[in-house]
């Protein structure tokens, strides 16, 4: 397996054909507030695809919202017919051989505290486990954001940071991302 960097064209098609079925509603920004960001040069993507195969043929993908070089974990997904397969581990474990040289990787994960009902509290306790048990961090900054409750993730990359410097990390990615009026409605850190 390896990592490819994703062009503009194949942001919007992963979007289109993917993200619109991997993610509630809720979750899912509009899509010209990613390509925005991506073409200012503040956000980015990655494909997990098999050695061997075309490049078209991405069965997982990340996307970052950048700042300089630190990044936000802002979707993650492997392909429907891929998962519980161990492809998620395997391009997390990618993903932190490409920002080996952050200087920080953070990531929110829903925060299974504020499910509406059991079946939720189920999948976000596995979502949270899951990145727990991949390396991540729990930073112990929790935010609501678009109305969604998360738990703020750090990728272990041997240079952990206290829990301001990930409050002002996390605050500075969406206020470069966001405009200014919808940054102060759809963000509050806890």
């Amino acid at each position: 397996m390896k990592i490819i960097k994703l062009d503009k064209n194949q942001i919007i098609q992963i979007y289109n054909e993917r993200m619109v079925y991997d993610f509630p509603k809720d979750e899912l920004r509009p899509l010209k507030l990613i390509v925005k960001p991506y073409e200012k040069g503040i956000y980015t993507g990655f494909g997990l695809i098999d050695d061997n195969s075309d490049e078209k043929d991405i069965l997982g993908y990340a996307f970052f919202i950048k700042m300089e070089n630190n990044y936000l974990f802002d979707y993650f997904a492997i392909s429907s017919d891929k998962r519980n397969t161990g492809l998620g581990s395997i391009f997390l474990d990618l993903l932190k051989q490409e920002f080996k040289n952050a200087g920080s990787v953070i990531g929110e994960v829903e925060d299974p505290e504020c499910a509406e009902n059991e079946e939720n509290k189920t999948n976000m306790s596995r979502r949270l486990k899951f990145y727990l048990s991949n390396g991540y961090i729990d930073t112990s900054v929790r935010v609501k954001l678009f109305g969604v409750d998360y738990i703020i993730l750090e990728m272990d990359l041997g240079k952990s940071h206290d829990k301001n410097t990930i409050k002002d990390l996390y605050l500075s990615h969406y206020r470069n991302m966001l405009p200014k009026l919808l940054f102060k409605k759809m963000v509050c850190v806890k």
